[in-house]
């Protein structure tokens, strides 16, 4: 999918701690590389982790979908 875009970049807005698990909450923001048109989307990541290194990640359309895949609520 990044190849699709100019100037793809990753903003962080939140981070939560879920044991072996991080839920992040990012917005993804690139240039169309045919269109020009920017475009920049919202979405939730859960990254499971173990010995320190990122094993699955996932990600959801909401924090709630989030925040169960991760073992958590709100």
């Amino acid at each position: 999918m990044l190849d699709q875009f100019d100037d793809a970049r990753t903003e962080i807005h939140e981070l939560t701690d879920a044991h072996d698990k991080v839920v992040a909450s990012v917005t993804l923001r690139g240039r169309g590389r045919q269109s020009g048109v920017e475009v920049g989307w919202h979405v939730w990541h859960v990254w499971t982790l173990r010995d320190g290194k990122v094993i699955h990640g996932q990600g959801f359309a909401s924090r709630p979908e989030a925040l169960e895949a991760a073992g958590l609520s709100e």
